[in-house]
Parts: structure tokens; sequence; C-alpha cells
């Protein structure tokens, strides 16, 4: 069976192929660099593609990645909204604390409390994915649950893309390409895997 190498090579192999095709293709039928480099865009998402089935393996190195990412977002979340909410923060604890605590700043106790809430996210982001995520092999090497989130990834493409500036051109064309291009990578996967014959 193929590891992390062997996946990630095939899909930057294929990527290498894909892109100067897509993006050379796009360029000649629109005349417009900046949707042509869609297609160098996503030949980034034929790489990702290629490791995403493996998301649901413990050991592997897409894993440790996407809990290190998942971790890493959650604790900016968690600073985005101590920044946002802090005097109201500290507004709570010292009327809750002031009397079992009364020598205790309250900004001190915020502060240890978001550091007890980082310590824990840290600590159980893999047992989230682990209980979202049990077995390797399972819904992460099926085709259509890839079909599925491509489908709603260029949904989303297609909807946002105006509220984003892109052009309609530009709107369809990338909520088309990316998550085929994406789609592209995660069968290169499966294909490897024998899932795809």
């Amino acid at each position: 069976m193929p590891g992390y190498d062997e996946h990630v090579g095939a899909a930057k192999m294929v990527a290498m192929l894909v892109a100067p095709l897509i993006t050379g293709l796009t360029y000649v039928l629109t005349g417009d660099p900046w949707l042509a480099a869609v297609g160098l865009l996503g030949s980034g998402l034929v790489v990702v593609g290629g490791m995403a089935p493996d998301l649901d393996s413990n050991s592997s190195i897409p894993r440790r990645r996407l809990v290190a990412v998942i971790s890493s977002l959650l604790v900016l979340a968690i600073g985005v909204f101590v920044g946002r909410y802090w005097e109201l923060l500290v507004a709570v604890v010292e009327g809750s604390a002031s009397e079992r605590l009364p020598t205790v700043p309250p900004e001190l106790l915020v502060v240890l409390l978001v550091a007890a809430a980082v310590t824990i996210v840290l600590a159980k982001t893999d047992d989230g994915l682990q209980a979202i995520l049990p077995a390797h092999r399972g819904l992460l090497h099926e085709l259509a649950f890839w079909v599925g989130v491509g489908a709603a990834c260029g949904t989303g493409l297609y909807v946002a893309g105006p509220a984003l500036g892109f052009s309609p051109t530009a709107t369809l064309y990338s909520a088309i390409v990316l998550p085929a291009l994406f789609l592209f990578g995660v069968s290169v996967h499966l294909v490897q895997d024998g899932e795809i014959v």
C-alpha cells in the first residue's frame, strides 16, 4: 500500500502536468491572465487532494498537519474572542470572583481561564477528529464523499464569488475548475490505493 511519500509524489507529478495545461488552455480561451492563474492555484489543490483521503489515519502526516492547523485556528479564535470581549470578560470574572478570591486581580483570572481553554483545545483536537473519523479507509476513501465536498465547495465559490468582486466568468470558472482539480488529486490517491480501478 502506498505511503505518504508515494501519494504526495504522484499528486505532485500530476499537478505538474495539469497546471501548465489548465493555465495555458484557460489563457488561450479567455485571454485573461488572472483567470489563467486559477489553474496554478488548482495545481496546489491536486496535491492537497492527493493527501486528503488519509486524514482519517491517526498516524498519518496529513492528519498531524490537520490537527496542528485546527488547533492553531481554534487558539486564534480564542485569542480574537478574548481581544474583542476583554472588558466584558474581566467584568464578569470580577463580579463573580471578587468575593471568593478578593486578592487575585480579575485580569489574571481571565488569563488563567484562557490558558486553560487553550490547553484543553490543544489536548482534545485529535480526540475530536478521532470521534468524527473513527476508521482509516472509511468515509474519506469514498469518492462519493469527496464529490459531495467538491460540489459544496463549488457552490460556495459560486455564491461567494460576486461578493468577493469576481467577474461572472471568473466565478463560474473557479466554482467548476478548483473543485474538479481537488477531486482529481483525490482520484489519484484512490487509484493508488486500489479503491478506484
